[in-house]
């Protein structure tokens, strides 16, 4: 999967991408993403199937933290 950030919401830039197995199920996971751009808008994007060839991507909670930029 990758985190993405945008500030039109139609053009995306990779902030973190995480290939292979990723996070076991069922833990906790946790990375910064480093740089001094900001965005208005993040999402994340699944990028092919889990290591068990699923189409599906399951997420307990979801947290950004950062600095609000007044615009």
């Amino acid at each position: 999967f990758k985190i993405q950030g945008s500030n039109n919401g139609t053009d995306w830039t990779d902030l973190l991408i995480v290939t292979g197995e990723g996070p076991d199920n069922g833990t906790w996971w946790s990375s910064a993403i480093t740089g001094s751009d900001y965005y208005r808008y993040l999402r994340l994007l699944q990028t092919g199937v889990t290591s068990n060839g699923n189409s599906y991507l399951v997420i307990g909670e979801i947290e950004f933290w950062g600095v609000v930029k007044q615009l």
